[in-house]
């Protein structure tokens, strides 16, 4: 579906109407989303039966509130009325709400406060406005009217506050609209989770350490981040110069941004306890550049006794037995080999040069060499994929028995291809039930979910879940997803994540751009380092 849908409103701000965006969003996959203040009949005579990508919608929200003194009452006094018109038909839902939590659970819940960061109002216009699209599309939304990257921190949330059994869930299915099969999902991961956060909180010297290497060998359809692509096998010798001096100038930086953080985490007494080396596809170095990367990390990072060290060696086409010999004389105990699917067509289209086969050899490869954990990641939605496909592609994994499996929905992203071709996956429900039979199957052999994150835009509404096999979870994930942890992030397009108390911290970005991030890491490292200096247990 492709289009513009304006959203507009006489009663409710500009501000909160924009906060219904993403939902609107997930009902329609690839529309336009404004504000603004059209006429439903002048819409009414604007349709197009020639070009359906033009079609427009107008969703018009208005909230009637009883007012006591100019202070709203409750939640049962406000009526909030839907209008949706494409130019074809025209629907109005009016939703005057009754109570949507317990008589009994209310005073609770008025008590302790609520989970969430939104007041009841905002979430009860959302709520109102997500029953309307379910009804219009005939597509249920699997996390409600949730839109955030971590739909964890709302569990956490309700665990600290100290709600019962019975509101909780009350809260969860009926206020914020959450599958069952979701909230039971975050409550578990949550248990999973629990003896690593507790060391996170409690070990303040501790800190999980990002290095990207923003190079891959070709741009994938789905990916947005503008990597810099290396062609190992172009013909021209003056273009592969040219793209070798690139990657080698900004090592060079990089091994300068290192040095840096080696007397900062000194002055701090920060030991790293988990490093991950990303990107782009960092084995797209060669060997003696990845050597000389490790090298530089292990001499110049405190490290914790047990650290964990990870690197992306995502593309089979990038790995060599020279490199992961260099991975393993270097300490690094955890690789990824990310094949994102089994079938070799789709593979071509999605921009990989490798086979199916390559990733088996790869991973046998691997295998021979050291015993480090590894992980291989999998997307549902790719073009031309449906049950029949991701279904063998995970039967094809684990096979293998890789210690980690991660299975993404895919996201479209702004800037890249499947973005700009207005790429779409149809069949919301059936998505659905084709990730709870992954996920059944995943857990039928050993496998248990320990994060989880939401993209905007994914196929089906759907997210990310990283499965591990029992005692082989990868803290690295936990620190990034559940902020529990300072992050520090060298390299182009990283980010570092600093703590300045409980519940408060500080994103501070690298830029994207190679020529930039040369000029600028020094001044960015600064104010990492003034920001560290504010942080207080």
């Amino acid at each position: 579906m492709a289009g513009t849908i304006q959203v507009r409103s006489q009663t409710i701000d500009d501000k909160r109407l924009k906060s219904c965006f993403q939902i609107i969003a997930a009902f329609f996959p690839g529309a336009k989303t404004q504000s603004g203040d059209g006429s439903v009949q002048r819409m009414l005579c604007e349709r197009d039966d020639q070009d359906p990508k033009r079609a427009r919608w107008i969703i018009a929200i208005e909230v009637t509130r009883k007012e006591e003194n100019g202070i709203w009452s409750s939640e049962t006094d406000e009526t909030i009325t839907i209008q949706i018109t494409n130019g074809y038909h025209h629907r109005e839902y009016v939703s005057a709400h009754g109570p949507l939590v317990e008589t009994d659970l209310m005073t609770e819940m008025t008590t302790k406060g609520l989970p969430g960061k939104e007041p009841l109002d905002q979430i009860l216009m959302k709520r109102a406005l997500c029953r309307a699209l379910e009804d219009y599309t005939g597509k249920r939304l699997p996390w409600g009217i949730l839109t955030g990257i971590r739909p964890g921190k709302l569990i956490e949330r309700i665990y600290a506050l100290g709600y019962s059994d019975a509101l909780k869930d009350n809260v969860l299915d009926d206020l914020y609209l959450i599958h069952r099969e979701k909230s039971e999902l975050l409550q578990k991961i949550a248990k999973i989770q629990k003896p690593y956060k507790t060391t996170m909180m409690e070990r303040h010297d501790l800190a999980a350490v990002y290095l990207s290497i923003p190079f891959c060998p070709t741009r994938c359809f789905y990916c947005s981040f503008p990597s810099n692509t290396i062609q190992t096998n172009r013909n021209d010798k003056q273009g592969l110069r040219l793209e070798s001096d690139k990657l080698s100038r900004y090592l060079k930086a990089l091994f300068e941004e290192i040095s840096l953080f080696k007397e900062t985490m000194h002055r701090r007494s920060l030991l790293a306890d988990s490093i991950y080396i990303g990107g782009g596809t960092p084995t797209v170095l060669d060997a003696l550049q990845l050597e000389q990367l490790l090298q530089r990390i292990r001499d110049r990072l405190p490290l914790e006794k047990d650290a964990e060290f990870t690197v992306e060696a995502g593309r089979p086409d990038t790995i060599t037995r020279e490199k992961l010999s260099v991975m393993k004389e270097f300490g690094v105990n955890r690789i990824s080999i990310n094949p994102q699917t089994m079938q070799n067509e789709t593979l071509k289209q999605i921009g990989r040069r490798h086979t199916a086969q390559a990733v088996i050899d790869a991973y046998a490869l691997a295998r021979q060499m050291s015993d480090w954990h590894i992980n291989m990641d999998l997307i549902l939605g790719l073009p031309n994929e449906g049950r029949q496909e991701i279904t063998e592609s995970l039967e094809k994994i684990l096979i293998l028995n890789p210690e980690n499996i991660t299975l993404h929905a895919l996201a479209l992203k702004r800037g890249s291809a499947a973005w700009e071709n207005q790429y779409a996956h149809d069949h919301m429900e059936e998505w659905q039930t084709i990730q709870t039979d992954l996920t059944e199957r995943l857990e039928s052999c050993g496998y248990v979910p320990y994060y989880l994150y939401k993209q905007k835009n994914s196929v089906g509404n759907l997210e990310n879940i990283g499965y591990a096999q029992k005692g082989k979870i990868c803290r690295y994930n936990i620190a990034v997803i559940e902020e529990l942890q300072n992050i520090l992030g060298l390299g182009a397009g990283s980010s570092s994540k600093i703590f300045i108390q409980k519940g408060i911290h500080e994103n501070i970005y690298h830029p994207i751009d190679l020529r930039c991030y040369e000029q600028q890491r020094a001044s960015i490292h600064d104010k990492i380092e003034k920001t560290l200096s504010k942080y207080r247990i």
